[in-house]
């Protein structure tokens, strides 16, 4: 590496500040480690102090500092709900876009056109919900906790399971 400090690459500009070879001795620096003509910064808890921040956290029992959580409507949603709420001008029926639109999504999904399926299904989505669906999921945790330390050695080295690795091989008899 030479005589001259090492070269600090990292992000932070605390890390990028420090020049000090030694600087992994100092209680409060980041730990620095030389990798060829770079080096690996890593940040540690030592001297962390927990009194930092404590006078603005929450604090149980005192009122919730978002008591009416998260916004439930976004701009863009409620732009359009009023919008779709107007008349549009010249209509000779006085209706709104809303009324309009679903007009129009009705014509095209009685038609005997190419969008006819698509149309139905925006309609019956808007009208009746979209249908649930079913999800399965797999337990892994509990799978793994299953396996042998030497079938779970055997998936580290080869990426299969043994028994993966029959079935594979495994000729069919007649």
């Amino acid at each position: 590496m030479g005589g001259s400090p090492p070269r600090v690459i990292a992000a932070h500009p605390v890390a990028r500040a420090l020049s000090d070879p030694n600087a992994h001795l100092q209680k409060k620096s980041p730990l620095i480690f030389p990798v060829g003509e770079r080096q690996i910064v890593v940040m540690t808890t030592i001297g962390f102090d927990p009194e930092i921040g404590k006078a603005t956290r929450f604090k149980k029992g005192q009122p919730s500092p978002n008591p009416g959580g998260r916004p439930k409507s976004r701009l863009l949603s409620e732009a359009l709900r009023v919008r779709l709420a107007e008349h549009k001008p010249n209509d000779p029926e006085g209706r709104t876009y809303a009324e309009i639109i679903a007009a129009n999504l009705i014509a095209i999904a009685s038609s005997a056109g190419a969008g006819a399926v698509t149309a139905a299904n925006e309609i019956c989505d808007r009208s009746e919900g979209k249908p649930s669906q079913r999800i399965e999921l797999n337990n892994i945790t509990a799978q793994l906790r299953e396996k042998s330390n030497e079938d779970l050695q055997y998936h580290l080295d080869h990426g299969c399971w043994p028994e993966d690795e029959l079935l594979e091989g495994a000729q069919p008899t007649d």
